[in-house]
């Protein structure tokens, strides 16, 4: 996995596994639902594992909680780095798209300063 995935990733099961204690569920229970191994779930959290978009929907699903509130994390729009201008990006796309491009971008960045 690239740095920049890495960072996405990590992030991402940060959000995946915060949003699983905030319903108070295992990771035993929410695997069984979303169809995957319980290693994996824990995989996935620690950021181990990328995570299908068709698993993440499962996951959103299962948590009750929208996909683009695990893409993004809890920022207002307006707030995260999303919220710069980003060349070549649609004034329209949606915010989770907009978070995205963003921070994979910003993770780019940092590994090219690392060099």
């Amino acid at each position: 996995m690239r740095p920049a995935e890495k960072t996405f990733y990590a992030a991402l099961g940060d959000r995946v596994r915060i949003a699983r204690k905030a319903t108070g569920r295992s990771q035993s229970w929410v695997a069984e639902l979303v169809g995957v191994p319980r290693t994996s779930l824990i995989l996935m959290e620690r950021g181990e594992q990328p995570i299908s978009a068709y698993t993440l929907a499962r996951m959103a699903a299962v948590l009750e909680t929208p996909v683009d509130t695990l893409l993004r994390g809890t920022e207002s729009p307006g707030t995260g780095p999303g919220a710069a201008p980003l060349p070549g990006m649609p004034a329209d796309a949606p915010p989770a798209v907009r978070e995205f491009v963003s921070s994979v971008r910003e993770a780019a960045v940092t590994q090219t300063r690392r060099k």
